[in-house]
């Protein structure tokens, strides 16, 4: 399977040559311009990447008999804006960057992946684990690539893709493509649902795809 995956010499991840190009020069890509909730600009898109930051919750109301179809479809609608974009003939693996939280707990991010592993793409959600939490970097946390590399691990050396779920200067993306690059990956495609408007990488949904 890794010996399958690593043939690759260029990337054929996205439908659009031109997303692959942006691929193989290194560039973290999205779906759109995340808007902050707090101004003016605040949209139906970046609601959206707030519902799925805040997807555990789907979770306790599930249990509570009580579902949150807002987030539900939030997750609906970003699957389906990946699924047409994302190549579905060619052999890939889909991983997510974990929460701050140590292991690999569910996440909004998680499940659109999930949903995205279809014969033949790959499911390596589970790949990539944070071996130490972290603190939020919205929350005063630590913005070191080095930090963030040193806290996390791959579960799995043959199988390695990856996605996150926000980012505004695309450390987190930057550091799961060194971890994955380290574990034997040959190229990275790094991918935010959304970037945050008014900085170079912009926050939202952070996302990596990535060919071995």
């Amino acid at each position: 399977m890794w010996d399958e995956l690593s043939s690759h010499n260029s990337c054929q991840i996205f439908r659009d040559a031109r997303r692959n190009r942006l691929v193989m020069a290194g560039e973290i890509q999205s779906l759109g311009v995340y808007h902050p909730h707090h101004g003016a600009r605040f949209d139906y898109f970046s609601k959206c990447v707030l519902m799925i930051k805040d997807y555990p919750y789907i979770e306790i109301r599930r249990q509570l008999n009580k579902p949150d179809l807002r987030r539900i479809r939030a997750v609906e609608f970003f699957t389906n804006e990946l699924r047409s974009i994302l190549s579905d003939k060619d052999k890939y693996a889909i991983c997510v960057m974990p929460s701050h939280e140590e292991g690999a707990a569910p996440s909004g991010i998680r499940t659109i992946a999930r949903r995205l592993c279809r014969d033949p793409i790959i499911d390596a959600t589970n790949v990539l684990i944070r071996t130490a939490k972290m603190q939020k970097k919205s929350m005063g946390g630590s913005r070191d690539l080095s930090s963030e590399i040193e806290s996390l691990g791959v579960t799995d050396n043959n199988i390695i893709n990856e996605l996150d779920d926000v980012t505004t200067s695309g450390t987190s993306l930057n550091a799961g493509r060194d971890v994955l690059e380290h574990a034997g990956v040959e190229l990275v495609a790094m991918f935010a649902l959304g970037q945050t408007e008014g900085h170079g990488i912009q926050k939202g949904l952070d996302g990596m795809w990535e060919i071995r």
